[in-house]
């Protein structure tokens, strides 16, 4: 009984190393980058720049032209995390949240050193340039 459980034991790891070799000749390598590509380097302020670039224009998105958020704005967005924690955004408890509130709330959620006040100013005022 033993020899048979190290057999299928044994074959089992085979069986695993064989489907990951081919899983990873399968997937291939990512495409090239197109010619002209200007690759900008990852650095902890360059993720931060993107993702508070994206929480503005979610924000946007949601709030249309008013620099206010309501709840049922958020959630009719599809932006349910906002909506199922508002109230702990909306701290004043006026119905309504501004972006500095809610960058407040996920910056307080966030691991490591929140954003500074500066890059989030800075972030809402430039622009990302999308290449498509």
């Amino acid at each position: 009984m033993k020899q048979f459980t190290k057999f299928m034991l044994a074959g089992a790891v085979v069986f695993s190393c064989l489907s990951q070799a081919n899983a990873a000749e399968e997937l291939g390598a990512p495409p090239p980058e197109p010619a002209g590509a200007v690759l900008r380097p990852i650095t902890d302020d360059s993720i931060r720049h993107e993702l508070d670039q994206r929480l503005i224009d979610d924000f946007a998105a949601a709030a249309g032209s008013s620099p206010y958020l309501t709840s049922e704005q958020a959630r009719a967005a599809g932006w349910g995390f906002i909506a199922d924690h508002f109230a702990a955004i909306d701290r004043k408890q006026r119905g309504y949240v501004t972006i500095d509130e809610v960058q407040t709330f996920m910056d307080a959620r966030t691991p490591g050193e929140p954003a500074p006040a500066r890059a989030r100013a800075n972030a809402a005022k430039s622009t990302i340039q999308k290449i498509e």
